[in-house]
Formats: structure tokens, sequence, C-alpha cells
């Protein structure tokens, strides 16, 4: 199963209001019960993150984490542009 996960979702490890069930989580995606989805808008908040936060993301191995990219494209002749998603698993397996 894979699960979208924000920056909250992270930080709900060190709040005691949350703590309890994003521990369950952070422990499932660590060992691959479900794989972590992130956006590249999550990643770049969890850079402003406190220091136990952006520790608790590198304690889940990479093969157990998909991301997620945003970007614009117009195509010819459009005035609007169209949202399109990109998804990669890393490429790190180990």
């Amino acid at each position: 199963m894979t699960v979208y996960a924000d920056t909250s979702t992270i930080g709900g490890c060190f709040d005691e209001e949350f703590q309890e069930w994003s521990v369950a989580l952070a422990d499932e995606f660590k060992i691959g019960k479900k794989i972590i989805m992130l956006s590249d808008l999550t990643l770049q908040e969890l850079e402003f993150a406190r220091v136990e936060v952006r520790e608790k993301i590198k304690e889940i191995p990479k093969k157990y984490q998909i991301s997620i990219g945003i970007t614009d494209e117009s195509e010819a002749g459009e005035s609007s542009r169209q949202k399109h998603f990109s998804l990669s698993r890393s490429q790190n397996r180990t």
C-alpha cells in the first residue's frame, strides 16, 4: 500500500497528540509494509523542519519511498496551464 505523507505526518511522531499513530505509520514505512509517497513540496518543507523531523524521514529506506514532482506544462495554442504529476521510485534499492 502506498500512503501520501506530508510534513505534518512526519512531525506527528514528535507531537504527543499524534505520536502513537505517526510512529506506528513510520515503523510500517521503515519495514516496507507501506510505501511512503512524498511530493517535492513536502521534501522542500522538510529541509526547514526541526532536526528530529528531518532525521525521521532518513530512517525510511529509499526503496520504500516514492517521490512525486509537480510541473507546469502548457501546450501550443492553449491559454491555460495543465498540472502533470510525475512519479519516480528511488533508484537506490538498498
